[in-house]
């Protein structure tokens, strides 16, 4: 399997001592990757906060499969990583899995986001 990796970091979280960082979401992704035997392809990041209300180009370009050919999936760290509630959620997959992409959060625990508490086993493999 092909996929790109998807980070987020909000610059409220940047602030903080114990961020999820950007960085460290990249090295979890790769360290499943390779656990998996999943060529990871691409690595995008946004700094943005939760919500589709804020600027959010590098996944804007996912959503629009802006991805390297033979892609299939999209990997993020947990579901609050990319979408802040259930319904962001399922929207999102709608609109990747019409350019033949699914999304895969590598955390069972997703989170403290709506899309987390609700449902941290969200595009699971």
């Amino acid at each position: 399997m092909k996929a790109v990796a998807y980070c987020r970091i909000s610059p409220d979280e940047e602030a903080s001592a114990d961020a999820y960082t950007a960085e460290q979401q990249q090295k979890d992704i790769e360290e499943y990757c390779q656990d998996k035997g999943i060529e990871l392809a691409d690595v995008r990041t946004d700094h943005a906060g939760i919500g589709f209300s804020e600027s959010r180009p590098e996944l804007d370009r996912l959503k629009e499969g802006d991805v390297p050919e033979g892609t299939e999936a999209i990997i993020c760290a947990s579901t609050d990583r990319i979408a802040g509630n259930v319904k962001q959620f399922l929207f999102l997959k709608q609109q990747l899995t019409s350019h033949g992409l699914a999304i895969l959060c590598i955390e069972e625990n997703s989170g403290e986001t709506g899309a987390g508490k609700f449902a941290p086993q969200l595009g699971r493999e």
